[in-house]
């Protein structure tokens, strides 16, 4: 598919708007996203994903630190306030510097701080029955420490059982 703006090179990025319950969409090239700005939002209206992420940092529950408890990067010279109103860090070692404010913003970005990506379709019931298999392995070994053997045997069976299931 063309790009709908300049109609020369391929689309690659789809832009989605839902305006007074009226969805749009629009198909177009990396050249014309850009030009259009972060989110298809362009300059005009000011917005851009450092815009954006920075509203989320801004939020009544972010308060501005005063300049003499600020946290500096030791790597970069970026201070909490500046990544506030950029949206963005400086290095790699921001996020160490700035964890404790950081933590529970990624939390509520991400919902949660463990980084779980997509699991293609081929391999996705193999990697959840390994995820399955690795909680009954946990759950087994928490009911034998509290010895509820009864328990224990239950999980066992179905620990056994999902393997079986995985080398057929």
């Amino acid at each position: 598919m063309l790009c709908e703006r300049c109609g020369q090179q391929q689309a690659q990025v789809t832009f989605t708007q839902v305006i007074n319950g009226v969805k749009s969409e629009a198909h177009v090239c990396k050249q014309c996203a850009t030009e259009l700005g972060a989110f298809g939002l362009g300059p005009q209206l000011g917005l851009s994903f450092q815009n954006f992420f920075s509203s989320l940092l801004n939020q009544s529950w972010q308060q501005t630190i005063p300049a003499r408890e600020e946290k500096v990067c030791s790597n970069c010279g970026l201070t909490y306030n500046q990544f506030c109103k950029l949206g963005r860090l400086g290095c790699a070692q921001c996020y160490q510097a700035f964890e404790e404010q950081l933590v529970p913003l990624i939390r509520r970005v991400q919902g949660g701080l463990e980084h779980k990506g997509k699991i293609p379709v081929v391999s996705g019931a193999i990697s959840r029955r390994a995820q399955e298999q690795q909680n009954l392995r946990a759950q087994l070994q928490k009911a034998v420490q509290e010895e509820r053997y009864e328990d224990a045997a239950k999980l066992r069976d179905r620990l056994q059982s999902s393997e079986e299931e995985g080398q057929e």
